[in-house]
């Protein structure tokens, strides 16, 4: 892929996709924490949802640095600032073209990590 690549779908792009436009708005941990969890390489679990709620900025950081898309930091942190729930749907279009499911079930397994073993 080109370094000068850049996202395809537009910023309100979330409006042609009215299950994806009602999660980001109303629930927007959801597809942040499952975002997040497939850049990671892993299923996201019931935690990601409630404690530890991912930045979209920083998850478009790191997809853009995986695909070679161009690196646009300030563009990024305003409209991650000024319009949350419309950057968070593009960054959910955009990563569905490179393998990305929003339909993750929910990951319990992986929640003792890093605790301690009786």
């Amino acid at each position: 892929m080109s370094a000068e690549q850049d996202f395809t779908e537009g910023l309100f792009a979330c409006f042609k996709d009215f299950k994806l436009c009602l999660c980001v708005w109303c629930i927007p941990c959801i597809p942040s924490a499952k975002q997040r969890g497939w850049l990671d390489g892993r299923e996201p679990n019931i935690i990601d949802y409630c404690c530890r709620q991912p930045s979209p900025y920083v998850s478009r950081q790191s997809f853009r640095k995986r695909y070679g898309y161009k690196m646009d930091a300030w563009k990024d942190c305003l409209c991650a600032c000024f319009c949350y729930p419309c950057f968070l749907g593009q960054n959910d279009l955009e990563m569905r073209k490179h393998g990305y499911s929003p339909d993750v079930v929910v990951s319990t397994s992986n929640m003792s990590a890093g605790a301690v073993k009786a």
